[in-house]
């Protein structure tokens, strides 16, 4: 009743509750829409997937916004259907039965009836008093701005959505106390570059801020600015023990505990590398022990290096160790961009490695190995500015790590080294592979096994010995 014109739509092969509305009375069902394989005719459920249309006349084998547009085209000229937009949208009940709030400036006059607070009034206060307010004479009970009289202010305050919808122009002159926020400096830093959020919120809330937005905009208080927020990223709930942590479960964390046994840094890394953002996450009470573990060997690395004794073979040169921290400034930077902070603990894990290994192989402690733990230091820094900021001050950096320069990539330096790998069959060269080093035997079988230059002469079975020689050399012996 309240969406759309009241005309009702029958297509019982394609909706299921028509569909058994129509078995039951026994109603002819006419196949529509049929998958893009061809007609199916009339099964025991209704098909409601997307498809192509079958059984209309000259309608037939379109489908999607071709078909859509085939059927207005039709009915527009013949005036029995236009195309439109509608929105399920009703009139926003902005008043609260609450406790607490924003009061609603409005008077309740016996003869004016509803009178708006005059400006110079504005803003109407919560009375200190720890009452309801509509069990409070001293608030309620007032005076008509219109006509003197007496009369009764409105004991509703307004839904929180009315303040959330605006508060982030309010940010551009927070302490401003002549008006609600300056034209001027709303329009010169609007509109918000990234907006994070809870998906229970990113219907209403960002609707109604769209529309403050664009009526503010047609005032001409937001410049040329006519969109609240430019980008928008919702992400996942946090569970416990199969449950999202609420208050009323009792399920949640004590951040000051964790801070207490683990460290805020610790708490904010796993809390990073558990799951994408956007996906729901199962925290784990033993599983924050891998980010710990993490940072105290990052700490260890950046001020206890004699710690990690040279133990072999681990490759371990200058010309490794700057490929694999451009590798990490590539990633990382790409996965922060990307809000894949998950992958970019892994990224930065993979990196506290290779200067492990670096160290064990007997690696010098020059101005490549300072340069890769500065790096190392300023990618981690965003997620864990505890540890970052003391092992930067440390490490000599000037001022804050959160000041520096964010480290740069070189797209050459990045690259992985490529070795010719040779692939014979019984002793003959058949093909040359262009590989990345240090391939496993089984990772060289596979790569060799995929060449159409060596397939034919395996007979199509599967080689009885192999040969390998690392980055050089792979026989197969049929």
């Amino acid at each position: 009743m309240c969406y759309g014109t009241g005309a009702i739509m029958a297509v019982p092969a394609h909706d299921q509750r028509d569909f058994e509305f129509s078995r039951r009375y026994q109603l002819s069902i006419v196949e529509v829409i049929a998958p893009e394989s061809g007609p199916q005719g009339v099964g025991e459920a209704a098909y409601t997937e997307h498809g192509m249309m079958v059984n209309s006349e000259r309608f037939d084998g379109l489908s999607g916004a071709a078909a859509f547009d085939a059927v207005a085209d039709e009915l527009e000229p013949r005036g029995i259907g236009m195309r439109v937009t509608r929105y399920r949208l009703r009139d926003w009940l902005i008043s609260r039965q609450r406790y607490w709030g924003c009061p609603i400036p409005i008077v309740h006059c016996d003869v004016c009836g509803l009178v708006p607070i005059p400006e110079e009034q504005l803003p109407v206060v919560l009375p200190p008093e720890n009452l309801p307010l509509a069990d409070n004479p001293g608030f309620y009970e007032t005076k008509c701005p219109n006509c003197g009289r007496d009369a009764k202010r409105d004991t509703d305050t307004l839904d929180t959505f009315i303040d959330s919808s605006w508060y982030f122009l309010r940010y551009a002159s927070a302490k401003d106390e002549r008006v609600a926020f300056d034209p001027e400096l709303a329009a010169h830093w609007m509109a918000v570059d990234q907006y994070t959020g809870g998906v229970e919120h990113a219907i209403l809330h960002l609707l109604y801020s769209r529309f403050f937005q664009k009526f503010l905009h047609d005032e001409g208080m937001t410049g040329d600015v006519i969109e609240p927020f430019t980008r928008l990223f919702t992400q996942g709930m946090l569970k416990r023990h199969g449950q999202v942590m609420s208050k009323s479960k009792g399920n949640g964390i004590a951040p000051e505990q964790m801070v207490a046994n683990e460290g805020a840094d610790a708490g904010r890394v796993y809390l990073m590398f558990l799951a994408p953002p956007e996906d729901d996450a199962e925290w784990s009470d033993r599983a924050i022990a891998g980010p710990v573990r993490f940072l105290q060997k990052v700490w260890r690395l950046a001020l206890e290096p004699d710690g990690f004794a040279a133990t072999g073979p681990v490759e371990a040169t200058g010309e490794v160790l700057t490929r694999r921290v451009h590798q990490a400034i590539k990633r990382v930077t790409h996965d922060y961009t990307n809000f894949r902070f998950n992958t970019a603990v892994a990224a930065l894990m993979e990196l506290a490695n290779a200067l492990e290994d670096h160290l064990h192989g007997g690696g010098s402690r020059g101005a490549v190995w300072d340069d890769a733990v500065r790096t190392l230091v300023l990618l981690l820094n965003p997620m864990a500015p505890h540890l970052g900021e003391e092992l930067w001050e440390r490490l000599g950096g000037a001022g804050l790590a959160a000041d520096a320069s964010w480290p740069v990539y070189s797209e050459s330096l990045a690259v992985e080294p490529m070795a010719t790998l040779v692939v014979q069959v019984g002793g003959k060269v058949r093909d040359r592979l262009d590989v990345r080093p240090g391939l496993t035997e089984a990772e060289a079988i596979s790569l060799a096994l995929q060449s159409d230059r060596v397939r034919p002469f395996l007979n199509g079975g599967d080689p009885r010995r192999v040969i390998y020689v690392p980055d050089k050399l792979i026989n197969l012996v049929p």
